[in-house]
Order: C-alpha cells, then sequence, then structure tokens
C-alpha cells in the first residue's frame, strides 16, 4: 500500500481556498441544474416521489470531489466539461451496486474514467451512491511518478475503466472520500488540515491506479456512446417540437433497430418509452416555470400529448402530483 507519506510536502502546493456543500432535493431539474462540471439531466424510472443528494467538496489545487445519492431509480445523461487537462473518476460507493454505466454493470470493484466532452449515461436500479473525482491530469502524472515510478499516461488518453481493483485499495479511497466529505466542512480546518487531506486523498487514487489494470472501453462501446449522445441531442433541439421515432431516426440517421438497441442498453427502457419520458420531462420544465395564461392542456399538448386524461396519469405517477398541481405552485410563486 501507497501511504500518504510517501508524497513530498505539501509546502506552497497545499489549497489556498476550499468550497463545500451538501445540497437535497426532491425535483429532478433542480438536482441536474446543480450538479457542477456538466450538462447533466435526469429522468426518475419508477412510481416514486424523487428524492437525491450531492456533497461537494473541492480543493482548488485541481482536485475536486463529488458524491452523489439518488433514491428511486433514475436515468442521468451528462456531458462532461471543463478543462482538457483534467480526468474524472467514477466509482460507486456502495460496494454492491444497482447501476449501468454505458450500457455495462457497474460492480463493487468498478472505477471507470472519463475526460471532458465525454457523454456517460447511468441507469439506476434502487437507491445508489456514485463518486466523482475530478483532478488536474498533470496532478496525477506527478503524485504518480513519485510514488510508483510511472505517470500512468494511458489513463489519461480515452475513456476506459479499472480492471481488478483489489477491494481493500477501493475500500481505502472510498473512506478518503468520505473522510474528505466530513473534514472540509469543519470551521476550525487550518491550510495544514487541507493538505494532509488532499495528499492523502491524491496517495489513495495513485494506490488505487497502479494497483489495477486498465483497460479502454471497447470501439463498440465507445461508437453506442457517441450514438446516443446524437439521440440525446436530437431530442434536446426537437423540444419545442415533439417528434417521433421516424423524425429521430432521419435526425440521427440512425436505424430504428440501433436506437432500440442502444437505448434499451442504456437505459432499459424501449426507445418510444423513453422519448415519451423525455417529452414528459419538457414538459414537467414548462409546469414549473410556466409562461403567463398558460393552461396544462396547452402545455401538454405543446409537449406532444393530446389526451388530457393519459398525460395527467402519466404525469402523476413519475412525479407524484398532478400537472395542475404543479402548475399551481409555480403561478403562486412556490
Amino acid at each position: 500500500m501507497i501511504s500518504q507519506h510517501d508524497l513530498p510536502p505539501a509546502g506552497t502546493a497545499a489549497p489556498a481556498a476550499m468550497r463545500s456543500s451538501f445540497l437535497e432535493f426532491s425535483d429532478p431539474g433542480a438536482f441536474s441544474s446543480a450538479i457542477p462540471g456538466g450538462r447533466f439531466g435526469i429522468l426518475p424510472m419508477d412510481n416514486a416521489p424523487f428524492r437525491a443528494s450531492m456533497e461537494l467538496g473541492a480543493l482548488s489545487a485541481g482536485l475536486v470531489s463529488r458524491r452523489i445519492r439518488t433514491g428511486p431509480p433514475v436515468s442521468m445523461r451528462a456531458e462532461f466539461t471543463g478543462s482538457a487537462r483534467s480526468i474524472i473518476l467514477l466509482l460507486p460507493m456502495d460496494p454492491a451496486p444497482r447501476a449501468v454505466l454505458d450500457g455495462r454493470e457497474m460492480s463493487g470493484c468498478t472505477v471507470v474514467t472519463r475526460l471532458p466532452g465525454d457523454t456517460p449515461h447511468l441507469r439506476t436500479y434502487g437507491e445508489t451512491e456514485l463518486a466523482a473525482i475530478v483532478l488536474v491530469s498533470d496532478l496525477l502524472r506527478r503524485a504518480s511518478a513519485a510514488l510508483t515510478g510511472e505517470e500512468h499516461d494511458r489513463l489519461l488518453q480515452m475513456p476506459g475503466r479499472l480492471r481488478a481493483v483489489e477491494a481493500p485499495r477501493l475500500q481505502r479511497l472510498r473512506l478518503e472520500i468520505g473522510r474528505l466529505g466530513r473534514v472540509i466542512r469543519q470551521p476550525a480546518l487550518e491550510m495544514r488540515d487541507l493538505a494532509v487531506l488532499r495528499r492523502s486523498l491524491i496517495a489513495a487514487i495513485v494506490d488505487t491506479v497502479a494497483g489495477s489494470d486498465v483497460k479502454s472501453d471497447h470501439l463498440a462501446t465507445r461508437l453506442q456512446t457517441l450514438s446516443m449522445a446524437r439521440i440525446e441531442r436530437q431530442i434536446d433541439e426537437a423540444r419545442n417540437d415533439p417528434i417521433g421515432l421516424q423524425e429521430l431516426c432521419e435526425g440521427t440517421g440512425l436505424a430504428l433497430r440501433t436506437i432500440e438497441t442502444i437505448v434499451k442498453r442504456r437505459t432499459g427502457m424501449s426507445a418510444h418509452a423513453y422519448l415519451a419520458r423525455r417529452r414528459l420531462a419538457f414538459a414537467r420544465e414548462a409546469l414549473v416555470s410556466p409562461a403567463p395564461e398558460t393552461s396544462v392542456t396547452r402545455i401538454a399538448m405543446d409537449h406532444g400529448f393530446y389526451h388530457l386524461g393519459r398525460f395527467s396519469g402519466f404525469y402523476r405517477g413519475v412525479y407524484g402530483e398532478t400537472p395542475s398541481v404543479t402548475l399551481r405552485r409555480a403561478l403562486a410563486g412556490g
């Protein structure tokens, strides 16, 4: 095992500033808007009240930790942004997660690497807690070189995952992430405490990387990820002009069978059901932020729902209230 004491002293490299927060959400739109580091979308996938929480711990020297917990099953799409010199490590905090990332089931020993510009898709099937560590690639290179004699450049080149991660190494990383969340909010925390905390987390990251086999995602997986991003963009671009499967095929240049396969693998739903769920989410956004003199009927029809009773039942089953309740609350300023 690599120790934090093997790292060079922090000295002037200690973080100059720190940000931390813990937030809870009952609305998927508010949750997805609050997640930093990219563009995100959350779809509830079960007929249960939505709930989620997020814990952020940011050290200014190129190291950020995010922990996201969702309750009922969700489908989460993302497009990571940020510096081209950074890397994102994704890992479940639960040793037995019930989640699929980019069409592949996550295990308790899963650590996935992603880069800015990547568009991962997460489907959960129960309560799930996921950690995302964002760090500057030079920071990882220097620490890896100091601790192991290798820079692990392959980790920084393309999306992939770490295979055969030993459970004790991964558990150490989870413990360090948890410690960061607890300690960083302490008001009496001093700069030297932050430096030790930062070095300890980096050492745990390097220890995890050094003790595993780095494997790039298969070409087929990467192509499906790119195709799923095209599907999502086409749906987003048509948010004010609802489309069907034919328009989705024409807009993406993908055959219906291909779309069905990709969407099913990524979301667990048929393409038709997923498209309807996305349109329902657009309708909810319109209900939450309504234009003057709007109505439930107008919003439903604007988003391709022409049977008001079915729309209301569909909406209530997903969001736990009728669309009229959502609209009244929004118009009342709630």
